[in-house]
C-alpha cells in the first residue's frame, strides 16, 4: 500500500511541476522542435541540404560515412541572415559543416 501512495505523490508533483513551469517547458519543446527542422542527404563528394531549417537557424551537415549525412540545426545569432527554407551552397557552408555534394 505504501508504494502506490508514493507512486501517486510522484505524479502529483509532477503534474504540479509542469503546470508551474508550463511556458518554459513550452519553449524548450519549440527549440527542440526546429533543430530537428534540418538534415542533410549524401550526393557525389559530399552532403548538401535536403531539409532546410526555419528562418533565424542554419543547418550543419555531418558526413557519416557509408554515402550517409546527418544534420542538426544551430540558432543565428544576430550578426548573421539566415533566411529560412535555404537549400543553397552558401547556407550550407554557413552552418560550418560539409558542403562537398553542391
Amino acid at each position: 500500500m505504501s508504494k502506490i501512495l508514493v507512486f501517486l505523490c510522484v505524479i502529483v508533483v509532477q503534474v504540479s511541476f509542469s503546470a508551474s513551469y508550463s511556458v518554459n517547458i513550452e519553449i524548450q519543446l519549440d527549440g527542440l522542435k526546429q533543430i530537428k527542422q534540418c538534415d542533410c542527404d549524401y550526393h557525389p563528394g559530399g552532403c548538401v541540404i535536403s531539409v532546410a531549417p526555419p528562418e533565424g537557424w542554419k543547418c550543419f551537415c555531418h558526413y557519416k560515412g557509408a554515402w550517409t549525412c546527418s544534420a542538426y540545426a544551430q540558432q543565428c545569432n544576430t550578426r548573421e541572415t539566415c533566411p529560412g527554407e535555404c537549400y543553397s551552397k552558401e547556407c550550407c557552408e554557413r552552418g560550418g559543416g560539409d558542403c562537398g555534394g553542391y
